[in-house]
């Protein structure tokens, strides 16, 4: 859920849509111009966020599954929204390699400090995953809005090391609320929800963490 500039809200739906509240009453028709989203399992349309300059160049991200014959993965897109539909969509990354399952998709989108996109990614079931630079199941990846790769990004020189693969298997909740520091949450254990707060600076490999309840 995000609120827009003119305090109207959108609302992601698992199924693919994206839905519309204005004046506190829920438009009837979802939003259009959205890509193909496959809902499976855990996946489906996941997160969105708008652009810091959003007023201006009207650019909303979301992160969504796609794929299709056990081959699936989170993809982010960012589009323009025109007042009434989504237009000028645009793929801006694509999680790799695509899996079977519908376990652990992430999804979550924040733009941190220097504009920034933060884009949380799931284990797919595969924590081992999260330790392998070249594999972006379980890392937390950081792009500039355009989809290139920012040049301050920790592993950027290291061959064959993806955007900011940092390891932390399967976050679901993460938040920027204090200058320079990342704070997220992430699964640990099916059977009692317990996950790990970590806490790192957002350009730095160093994290910190701690279980909670």
């Amino acid at each position: 859920m995000i609120f827009l500039p003119n305090r109207d809200i959108w609302v992601t739906e698992r199924p693919g849509r994206l839905r519309h509240i204005q004046g506190g009453n829920l438009l009837p028709a979802p939003i259009e111009g959205l890509p193909t989203i496959k809902s499976k399992g855990k996946g489906g349309l996941l997160g969105i966020a708008l652009h810091p300059d959003c007023f201006d160049n009207r650019w909303v991200y979301l992160a969504y599954v796609a794929g299709s014959w056990g081959s699936y993965s989170t993809e982010v897109m960012r589009a323009r929204f025109d007042g009434t539909q989504l237009s000028e969509g645009q793929t801006i990354f694509k999680a790799m390699p695509k899996s079977r399952g519908g376990r652990h998709f992430g999804a979550r989108l924040v733009f941190g400090r220097g504009g920034v996109l933060y884009i949380s990614l799931g284990d797919r079931g595969s924590r081992g995953s999260a330790q392998d630079l070249s594999d972006h199941r379980g890392t937390l990846i950081r792009l500039n809005p355009d989809d290139s790769v920012p040049t301050d990004n920790p592993f950027v020189n290291q061959a064959q090391a993806r955007p900011f693969p940092i390891p932390l298997t399967s976050q679901f909740r993460f938040s920027l609320p204090v200058a320079s520091y990342l704070f997220c949450r992430q699964h640990v254990c099916a059977a009692t929800e317990r996950g790990t707060s970590c806490v790192m600076a957002p350009w730095e490999s160093d994290i910190k963490s701690g279980m909670c309840e």
